[in-house]
């Protein structure tokens, strides 16, 4: 019985430390280190999903330009909103969700109706 006790509590042991992770290195090369710590500007993240659209929906030259500029303007505007001192949390939902709509409103002045509708069936939550 004991030793069934001993061998359930090492496979829970097992269980566990798979959850938690990697844990970070203390040698790692700097290069690596410097990886983990990097924070895109906005204009990285709009850089990206905006090229990362333009793949998957396979946008013309200025469908993808105005999908960078539109989403380069929200990604600026949220950046400033998350940095926003003295807002509640009902307050900052608020602006969030409208920052969204009027970035949904663009995209789908951006986008053909069929590209769109593409674009809210694979979106979280569409």
């Amino acid at each position: 019985m004991r030793f069934l006790i001993a061998l359930m509590m090492i496979f829970i042991g097992f269980v566990l430390q798979a959850q938690i992770g990697p844990a970070p290195q203390k040698n790692a090369p700097k290069d690596v280190k410097l990886e983990e710590q990097k924070v895109l500007t906005p204009k990285q993240k709009a850089y990206n999903v905006a090229d990362a659209m333009h793949n998957s929906y396979k946008l013309n030259d200025a469908q993808h330009k105005d999908l960078r500029a539109s989403l380069l303007d929200y990604e600026v505007r949220m950046d400033k909103l998350m940095k926003e001192k003295g807002l509640t949390l009902k307050e900052l939902a608020k602006k969030k969700r409208d920052l969204n709509m009027e970035r949904q409103a663009h995209l789908k002045r951006i986008f053909t109706p069929e590209q769109y509708r593409r674009y809210q069936h694979s979106a979280p939550g569409g």
